[in-house]
């Protein structure tokens, strides 16, 4: 189950602080910022409310207070992002029901007061904390995607007051971009977990897709409108679109982490193939649409002058309202006298547009207030022409018979006052004539107008059906338009001229769609043809690849039962022929290995055993010595060594003592050392004499020895305690150091002469090498034995580089006198005790290049 589901966990981590000793002082180190975040919160939102301009210093420590806030509290808590955000979508929701109460129990636009306004942008700075923390989970570089949502926030509101549509839908598909990326919380699920998440986001999005009762924003609920409806319009937009980010998410999350191969091989070349093909016939399908809107346009505007070009050279169309007025330049006589204008007022006007009439002709007839009238000036010598039509039904109608229509169900005449992007495209002219009516080519959804003047275009129309796509009922299939004046006024308005096609029952007969349909058919003919073609070779490659996959799959898989012997074998020249002889190359190395593997594990065990014996030749305790102490320790660098030493009883009173050190490593030094040892032992039936036993040593191992580069260094010396003597002779060992109980440094290095056990054959040179010494033990007098892992310890020069000597010697006859002098008061246990620690701070981790022994008799003080 904890491998199903980690959410218990994760839910343990983020309750774990709230439960910990210390949550009051973590609290306290993150209210302060929490309090700053707030205060600087209210000052900033009341600040746009209020409509100032924005303070450069409260900007910056808005946001220098959010990022202290957000980091502190990420320091101190475990964060749980589905508890962020299931708290923002929470208090949205009670957001939304006081907006809702508010709202219904006052009349629009309603007016709340200043306390009430305080509460509200307070509880809208709690919701964009827990929002905010959202998009910070995993996401530490988050900081400038909120600064990019803050400002969309500021330019969300014109939007939606504006009515801006499609400008709308990119902000949309841009507030998803941004909020797909910012999802990683969703790695961390499991299997089971990501199909629980994603039904239980899908049913929460379909909930909360349209749950926004402010969604038509553009009517001014609420007098203040940017912290009633603004902000939290713009919240909703926030989490339907983080919300459809993780339905998106989580499938991906599941085919990265727990598809298979060929699944993974699949999506991605679904997501190669298919998906840019549908996003190219779509792109092409909007390119066409504005070029069929362009042309339609560009169409109807030559309708519009061809028609008013037959009225002016005396073409008679029934209903349809033409006069022409004629002015004399010279006289200021204007014909006939029932002009709408003075003639002032007609020189002052353009060449051409739109105008609405106030005054009557003196017929008694009059030009209504409430029509629309297209205007044209010319000139003939000194008589100027002004020609008024009236635009109504029967215009409009003589329009449609001039004009070559592609599709369309309805032309529409209409004011507006258009925004931006039309203006530009009426005053910006690069395709387009100098003539007062111009096309507009790149009309989508009509504007929304009440005084229209409206004819039909399809002879049969068929509204039976309500249809509608995503909530448009009508697309403007072409459109012109042209400046309007009011009387002698110029307008911001236009009269603009559209050609509708309703969504509707009968748009499949529309010519429009039946291009559309071509061009799809063409499309899927060409999919299936070609690029499916294409699509199923890519297929195959794919399959190819994961056949040879999952041959190396079930080789990996038979080598980790311990089948060594599998063989793979790819045909061809590719990467995977390459990685099948690597991994045959991988099995035999691998049995190879394994029984170099299984040789060095009995080499290791017979090396053991050796050691073994090796310990067991020392002494396993030391003899007990009335009034004095010793210790003894030995070291090997290897399992097993060269180094020995020995100490027992020959009577009463005497003691024999050795300690030496066979040449070399390893297992064949381990072998002659115990040969010495047995031979010293033996001797001791014969003589006690420390020289005779060398003297018979030497001659042993001089004789019987066949590799001469083996000998043996070696203290051998007896210690009587009746008389506190002790005799010794020195083999080629290191020189031992002596501490009679009343110096205070330890510089007493005891120099005798005497050759190495097995360096030469010549008995008398080696008797006469020998010279025993003599010392008498006062009470607290040392000897300490040691071999020369104690004085040459070294460390390769790549692992020490900051030791600069010569040999790399840095543990060496000097380090040996300053440890004896600064423990000169101690005893002989413990002494051996500071040598042994620090020779093994000096090894560290590094393994040692040489065995080290001790052999330490130290008098008791009395």
């Amino acid at each position: 189950m904890s491998q199903d589901f980690k959410f218990p966990e994760r839910l343990a981590g983020f309750l774990r602080p709230f439960r910990d000793a210390s949550f009051k002082e973590n609290f306290q180190e993150v209210a302060p910022w929490l309090a700053g975040w707030l205060v600087s919160s209210l000052f900033l939102f009341y600040n746009v409310h209020q409509r100032f301009v924005f303070p450069i210093l409260l900007i910056f420590f808005f946001f220098f207070s959010w990022i202290k806030f957000t980091k502190r509290l990420q320091s101190r808590f475990s964060l749980l992002p589905e508890f962020l955000l299931a708290s923002f979508l929470l208090g949205y929701f009670l957001q939304t029901v006081l907006s809702f109460w508010l709202s219904s129990n006052g009349t629009p636009p309603v007016t709340t007061g200043f306390f009430l306004n305080i509460f509200q942008i307070a509880f809208l700075t709690l919701l964009a904390t827990s929002f905010g923390l959202l998009l910070l989970y995993k996401n530490q570089e988050s900081y400038g995607l909120q600064v990019i949502l803050f400002i969309l926030g500021y330019f969300y509101h014109f939007v939606i007051f504006d009515d801006k549509y499609f400008l709308l839908i990119g902000l949309k598909l841009l507030v998803l971009f941004l909020l797909l990326n910012k999802t990683r919380w969703l790695e961390e699920l499991t299997l089971t977990e990501s199909w629980a998440y994603l039904m239980l986001f899908s049913g929460v999005l379909y909930l909360w897709w349209n749950a926004n009762y402010l969604e038509d924003v553009h009517q001014r609920v609420f007098s203040s409108s940017w912290i009633w409806q603004s902000i939290p319009s713009y919240f909703h937009l926030l989490s339907k679109m983080y919300l459809l980010a993780l339905v998106i998410r989580i499938p991906i999350v599941m085919i990265y982490n727990y598809a298979s191969l060929a699944r993974k091989l699949r999506v991605s070349g679904l997501l190669q193939s298919t998906v840019p093909q549908a996003i190219q016939f779509f792109v092409l399908m909007a390119v066409f649409y504005f070029f069929l809107s362009g042309w339609q346009g560009q169409y109807l505007k030559d309708a519009f002058a061809e028609q008013f070009e037959k009225l002016k050279s005396g073409e008679k169309f029934t209903a349809v309202e033409y006069r022409e007025f004629f002015l004399d330049d010279s006289s200021g006589v204007i014909s006939p006298a029932n002009a709408p204008l003075t003639p002032a007022e007609i020189r002052r006007l353009p060449r051409g547009g739109s105008i609405r009439f106030t005054n009557q002709d003196t017929a008694g007839k009059t030009f209504d207030p409430e029509d629309f009238y297209i205007f044209q000036k010319s000139r003939s010598g000194d008589t100027l022409l002004f020609q008024v039509a009236r635009v109504d039904t029967a215009f409009l109608s003589a329009v449609k018979q001039r004009l070559r229509l592609f599709t369309g169900s309805l032309m529409s005449a209409f004011p507006f006052r258009p925004d931006s992007l039309d203006q530009w495209a009426y005053y910006v002219r690069i395709f387009d004539d100098d003539h007062f009516i111009r096309p507009f080519r790149f009309g989508i959804l009509p504007y929304d107008y009440d005084d229209a003047v409206n004819i039909t275009l399809d002879s049969n129309p068929d509204n039976t059906l309500d249809v509608s796509i995503v909530g448009i009922r009508r697309l403007t299939f072409g459109r012109i338009y042209m400046p309007l004046w009011d009387g002698m006024e110029k307008t911001e308005h236009y009269l603009g001229v559209d050609i509708l096609l309703d969504v509707n029952a009968g748009l499949l007969r529309g010519g429009v769609w039946k291009s559309i349909l071509l061009v799809g058919l063409l499309y899927l003919f060409i999919n299936a043809i070609v690029i499916r073609r294409v699509v199923t070779f890519g297929n195959k490659i794919n399959q190819m690849i994961i056949t040879k996959f999952n041959q190396l799959k079930t080789g990996i898989l038979e080598i980790s039962t311990g089948n060594l012997d599998h063989q793979i074998y790819f045909e061809g020249n590719d990467e995977f022929v390459e990685l099948g002889r690597s991994f045959n190359q991988m099995g035999e190395r691998l049995k190879q290995s394994r029984e170099e593997e299984r040789e060095k594990d009995r080499l290791q065990f017979e090396l053991r055993s050796a050691r073994d014996v090796q310990i067991g030749l020392l002494p396993s305790e030391l003899p007990k010595i009335d009034g004095y102490e010793v210790a003894a320790a030995l070291h090997t660098a290897t399992e097993v060594g060269g180094d020995f030493y020995d100490l027992f009883e020959l009577d009463e009173h005497r003691y024999l003592f050795a300690i030496g050190d066979v040449s070399g490593k390893g297992s064949s030094a381990a072998l002659y050392m115990a040969q010495c040892m047995s031979l010293i032992r033996f001797a001791r039936q014969f003589t006690d004499d420390p020289g005779e036993i060398c003297l018979q040593l030497n001659d042993y191992f001089a004789s019987s020895v066949v590799d001469r580069h083996i000998f043996v260094t070696l203290i051998l010396g007896t210690l009587d305690t009746r008389t506190n003597k002790v005799v010794y002779v020195r083999a080629g060992h290191t020189e031992p150091v002596f501490m009679n109980g009343k110096q205070k440094n330890a510089d007493v290095f005891l120099k005798s002469s005497g050759l190495g056990i097995g360096l030469t054959t010549n008995r008398n040179i080696f008797k006469k090498t020998l010279s025993p010494v003599e010392l008498t033990f006062e009470p607290g007098a040392t000897l300490v034995l040691y071999t020369d892992g104690f004085i040459e310890a070294v460390l390769p020069e790549q692992q020490n580089d900051e030791v600069e000597r010569d040999g790399d010697i840095i543990f060496d006859e000097n380090t040996l006198v300053e440890i004896l002098t600064q423990n000169n008061n101690l005893g002989a246990v413990a002494l051996k005790g500071k040598m042994e620690d620090r020779l093994n701070q000096f090894y560290g981790f590094y393994p040692r290049v040489d065995d080290s022994t001790i052999l330490i008799l130290q008098r008791e003080h009395r």
